[in-house]
């Protein structure tokens, strides 16, 4: 099968949707095999707009699926292989973590808490901001290496339980509640 990139998000430039449509055509010129879903809503019908416009004129409507918003993500991120956030800004990005969860490698940039999320070189690659040709490397490789996938997959999985789980938070606060009330 034809591996799916995804990226998830409230559309909008701000999170980088002209920059992943910019990745897809720049993988299609290069001859990648990949489909490409744009999960969620838009922000600006008018951006909506302009990226249905850019996909007829680089000939990428066959590959690239705006797909709105969707209820089932669990069944989204399972036929993802690779998610791609390339967000201007993002403090904390839950859908990475949603992703790593169900162990899908990650390719975001390197702003806010994104390095904090994602491990460059074992869970997914950082990319610096605006850097499409960074982008397409990152996912190039991906793409060509399905055990480098797997295994950045199923480290960020382990990632998101350690870092991410319900006991972990609940582990965290009431340290921070015993800390607190100790300094009282």
């Amino acid at each position: 099968p034809v591996p799916v990139l995804c990226m998830v998000a409230i559309m909008s430039r701000a999170k980088g949707t002209d920059l992943f449509l910019e990745m897809c055509n720049r993988l299609r010129q290069q001859k990648v095999q990949f489909k490409a879903w744009m999960v969620g809503e838009w922000l600006r019908d008018s951006e909506r707009d302009e990226a249905l416009d850019f996909l007829r004129r680089h000939d990428l409507d066959a590959q690239v699926e705006l797909r709105g918003r969707q209820t089932d993500m669990a069944a989204i991120y399972a036929g993802t292989d690779i998610l791609v956030l390339p967000t201007r800004r993002d403090s904390f990005p839950r859908v990475v973590m949603e992703a790593m969860a169900h162990g899908l490698p990650v390719v975001a940039t390197r702003i806010d808490g994104l390095p904090e999320m994602v491990e460059e070189g074992r869970t997914g690659f950082l990319t610096a901001p605006d850097d499409v040709a960074g982008y397409v490397a990152a996912v190039t490789r991906l793409l060509a290496d399905a055990p480098l996938r797997q295994n950045m997959g199923a480290a960020g999985r382990t990632r998101a339980e350690q870092l991410f789980s319900p006991e972990t938070y609940e582990r965290a606060m009431l340290e921070l509640y015993q800390a607190v009330e100790g300094g009282a």
